[in-house]
């Protein structure tokens, strides 16, 4: 990972604006021209601006008659209210293209990227810093009403040539006139544009402990009305608590930025008293030429104008570019952090479509070791699973039993050694090319606030009528989404009568059947108040239909029916038992009962298999395995013998 200053040499500006300027061509080659109107329009305006009043004292000089003289008038404003309806309409698209392509492109490049990265970068600490970062410098305001991400490389960008070009042609009418009218405005004008540029850079340095006191507040006013915790702020008093921070937070931000805003007002007296000067010298310079004959009261008004508009052109020069240097420094962090994953993603859209594997023959933990930060979970760790198998993990908290499976997954980079996939390594492969050998379900059951269709085949087109109805009203953004998402369209439809069978085969069609949309019923009411909320028992059926669904060779249970009690877990891993025929299922409980149907029994103890056999076998060992499976078993005989006394 390179540090800041090597990220800023390897994306410079010009290398952020150039990729920026190529990203524009996924909304079409139209704002190309809707780029360059808006930079000459804007340039050419101010100028026209100052012409008129020259041009009426010109025409008024000439004697002509009062008709020719209004109608010429008419002529210029009419062209100038045209210049800027261009300008007003060319700008607005041109803003609302900067939201689109941050949506479509840099948004979207970094959700691929974060959801196709190693797990242990979410749970390194500097790791998530980083991605807040690279999450932050995507942001379209930077918290003193300024543009910032993406939508500011553009505005920033496009108006930072504008400025430039604007300053060129009042700098050589300036010099034209005479070359001390020239020194004396870029002289005041560098003397403003370095206070503006300190008080941007104060800005700059202070807004970060803004923006930590920002995410602290969002924090907290998150928490104070999350429902799975308004029992505990209730019960425990908790709000005044709540209040406190949130009033201490609040303090803290707003001295943050009453401090900021003083420094922008000292910087705006400092640029009012060197204005005064400027105007002061180089009005007198004009009015001295206008007495000496040296220019007429036309060419007197012009220059009045370009003394007035020089300040304006430079001051924007620096404010641009300082706000522009910032935004790209954030746009570097972003590209550093996505690094190559732009050609990783065509890469893979050219990759045809692969069915999931029918079958998986054998896994191998070849001598892996496995460490977690200064912690060693895995050392030397050897392990082969068969086709047709049931293999139970089990073990106290802190065995690994479940880091096991994420290595398997592929979602921890190993220490060492190797897992081997029908004698493939797993590094070797594609993710995506890897994922489709394995189903599973962890223990916290994530439920996605979509469609039961689309929880259960975790795809996202309905069906095509649907997507037929989505193009009739589609609009230049969504179809600009389209074009980007056109490669992997045919990848995500689902088969509805695929979804209803698996659904049958979970036991949890009756449910669904009686929903007045069937298995387009939106779960939850985060994104649709209709919604609805599945029990415990139902949202465990659903998941068991979602890897049904998926019918994938390798299929592992990762406790995720802990919520339930003991005998429903038992019945549930027995139901998915009886439906993973001919497959690698691996099952890991915390109650031994739940995992008596396996063929194999493995006990972990700090990442090491201390005994290893059938239910039978163990018991007769009467070790480990023995101690805990009597542990419980007295425990829930303790449990039925309470039930059966009414206690």
């Amino acid at each position: 990972m390179l540090n800041r200053e090597d990220i800023r040499k390897q994306y410079s500006i010009w290398s952020n604006l150039k990729g920026a300027l190529a990203d524009m061509k996924v909304m079409g080659c139209i704002y190309y021209i809707y780029l360059v109107l808006d930079i000459v329009t804007q340039i050419v305006i101010p100028f026209l601006l100052i012409l008129i009043p020259a041009e009426v004292i010109r025409l008024l000089q000439s004697r002509i008659s009062l008709s020719t003289l209004i109608l010429d008038v008419f002529i210029w404003i009419g062209f100038i209210l045209t210049l800027n309806l261009i300008r007003t309409y060319t700008h607005q698209e041109f803003e609302k293209m900067g939201v689109m392509i941050s949506d479509i492109q840099y948004v979207r490049r970094l959700e691929k990227k974060v959801l196709s990265c190693d797990i242990t970068q979410f749970e390194d600490s500097k790791e998530r810093e980083r991605l807040w970062e690279v999450i932050g410098s995507l942001d379209q305001w930077d918290g003193m009403n300024h543009y910032s991400g993406v939508k500011g490389l553009y505005l920033y960008g496009s108006a930072l040539f504008i400025n430039v070009g604007g300053f060129l042609l009042y700098a050589c009418l300036a010099g034209r006139l005479h070359p001390m009218l020239f020194v004396v405005l870029l002289i005041t004008s560098i003397i403003n544009c370095y206070a503006k540029s300190r008080a941007i850079r104060y800005q700059f340095q202070h807004m970060k402990t803004f923006w930590d006191n920002s995410g602290k507040f969002w924090y907290l006013k998150r928490e104070s009305i999350n429902t799975e915790k308004a029992k505990d702020i209730r019960m425990y008093h908790l709000y005044n608590w709540f209040e406190k921070a949130l009033g201490q937070n609040t303090k803290e931000a707003t001295n943050i930025y009453n401090d900021v805003q003083k420094h922008h007002f000292y910087a705006n007296l400092v640029m009012c008293f060197t204005s005064l000067i400027r105007d002061g010298i180089s009005y007198g310079l004009l009015i001295y030429q206008l007495v000496q004959g040296n220019m007429d009261v036309p060419e007197f008004l012009v220059y009045i104008g370009v003394v007035a508009g020089f300040g304006t052109w430079i001051n924007q020069i620096v404010e641009n570019y300082t706000y522009l240097r910032k935004i790209s420094d954030g746009i570097s962090v972003f590209r550093d952090y996505i690094g190559d994953e732009e050609e990783h993603q065509k890469v893979n859209q050219e990759v045809e479509e692969k069915i999931i594997p029918e079958s998986c023959h054998s896994i191998i933990f070849e001598d892996i070791s496995f460490q977690y930060g200064e912690k060693m979970i895995f050392d030397h760790f050897s392990l082969t699973l068969h086709e047709g198998e049931k293999v139970a993990l089990v073990g106290m908290n802190g065995a690994g039993k479940t880091t096991l499976m994420k290595l398997l997954c592929g979602l921890y980079p190993l220490s060492g050694g190797r897992i081997l996939i029908d004698g493939v390594d797993i590094a070797s492969m594609e993710k995506e090319e890897y994922y489709r050998y394995i189903s599973i379900l962890f223990q916290e059951v994530q439920v996605l606030p979509f469609s039961i269709g689309k929880n259960v085949s975790c795809t996202w087109t309905e069906s095509e009528q649907m997507q037929m109805e989505e193009e009739k009203h589609s609009n230049r953004y969504s179809r600009a989404f389209a074009k980007v998402d056109s490669n992997d369209i045919h990848r995500n439809q689902y088969a509805e009568e695929k979804v209803v069978n698996c659904l049958k085969k979970a036991k949890l069609w009756e449910k669904v059947e009686s929903l007045p949309k069937g298995v387009h019923t939106t779960l939850t009411q985060i994104l649709d108040p209709a919604g609805i909320k599945l029990s415990g028992g139902e949202t465990q059926r659903l998941m068991l239909a979602r890897a049904l669904y998926k019918d994938a060779p390798i299929l592992i249970l990762d406790e995720p029916t802990a919520a339930l009690d003991p005998i429903a877990e038992s019945e549930l891993y027995e139901e998915y038992s009886s439906l993973c025929t001919n497959k690698i299922s691996v099952f890991i409980s915390h109650r031994l009962s739940s995992t008596r149907f396996c063929d194999r029994i493995l006990f972990l103890e700090k990442g090491q298999i201390v005994e290893e056999g059938d239910h039978e076998s163990l018991m007769k060992k009467n070790g480990k395995y023995a101690d805990m499976y009597q542990i419980q078993s007295h425990y829930y005989q303790k449990e039925v013998e309470k039930n059966e006394a009414g206690i």
